[in-house]
């Protein structure tokens, strides 16, 4: 139980996937929200399964982190423009 707010937590657990089971709750976001704009979270999933879908997108996590590769850009959203 945190005590201060943005204080030390006992456990933190990123849920990243769950299959392609897609939900939003007040305590829980499935996929996780950031997925698609991080490589250090990207890379490992690629890493692991290339051809695994973001079930929020549709989209493999290799195109996903070849759109990080890529040119710069930015999104406005939390959706993918071409999901």
């Amino acid at each position: 139980v945190r005590t201060v707010r943005w204080g030390p937590r006992t456990l933190d657990l990123d849920v990243l996937v769950y299959g392609d089971h897609v939900q939003t709750t007040p305590r829980l976001t499935l996929p996780h929200p950031g997925l698609v704009y991080r490589r250090f979270v990207l890379d490992p999933l690629w890493e692991l399964d290339p051809q695994g879908l973001d079930p929020a997108t549709g989209m493999t996590f290799s195109d996903l982190r070849s759109r990080l590769l890529g040119t710069p850009t930015i999104w406005l959203s939390s959706a993918c423009p071409d999901g």
